[in-house]
């Protein structure tokens, strides 16, 4: 019994990591793995130590630092390119979760 509730966390990041920029939710996820909402959300969180939904934004965010600092993408761009309908919507959460804004930090972090 371990191992399934294992590798359905496992495949729930792979979805994830895999269409992040579609903004995939917890309900279709669990559904494409044909387990319950609540059972997915509540292994997901002992598992990880954190929701779907948190993981998620934190791996949206993840990839706009990188695209940030790799290039002279426009934040607009960025945001679409990580599965935001607008750079309000990365603005928003960026600075929830690392306290600045998006452009603060590629002026903070950009080798010149």
């Amino acid at each position: 019994q371990q191992i399934s509730e294992k590798s359905s966390v496992q495949m729930a990041i792979q979805i994830i990591e895999d269409e992040y920029k579609n903004d995939v939710s917890l309900g279709e996820v669990s559904e494409r793995l044909g387990m319950s909402l609540q059972y997915l959300s509540k292994q997901f969180k002992e598992e990880t130590g954190i929701n779907f939904k948190e993981y998620l934004t934190k791996y949206k965010i993840e990839h706009a630092k990188q695209l940030l600092l790799s290039g002279n993408d426009t934040v607009e761009y960025i945001a679409k390119n990580v599965g935001y309908n607008n750079s309000l919507q990365l603005v928003r959460m960026f600075k929830k979760m690392e306290n600045i804004t998006p452009t603060e930090y590629r002026h903070r972090n950009k080798k010149r």
